[in-house]
């Protein structure tokens, strides 16, 4: 059975890593990003919703973490596409 999520997504954007700008700095009214979904595994330095600053790896599909800031310094995208859903 096919369950959906309690709280579904209702906006998304393409979020290029940036050591200046926050990932929903482009995108009127959203506030942060609730979760990322990525085309590839990638490794991403972020800045969380709590303001952790970290580098963490990210697996293809979707990523259940908020945040405020995919950094350009310190992340590796391996070309993958990274959307911002929230």
């Amino acid at each position: 059975m096919n369950i959906p999520p309690a709280n579904p997504a209702q906006r998304a954007w393409l979020i290029a890593p940036s050591d200046t700008q926050l990932v929903a700095a482009s995108v009127s009214g959203v506030p942060y990003a609730r979760g990322i979904l990525v085309s590839a595994d990638c490794t991403l330095h972020v800045t969380t919703l709590g303001g952790d600053q970290l580098t963490i790896p990210f697996i293809k599909g979707y990523n259940p973490i908020a945040v405020q800031q995919v950094w350009a310094t310190g992340s590796s995208t391996n070309g993958a596409l990274l959307i911002g859903l929230y």
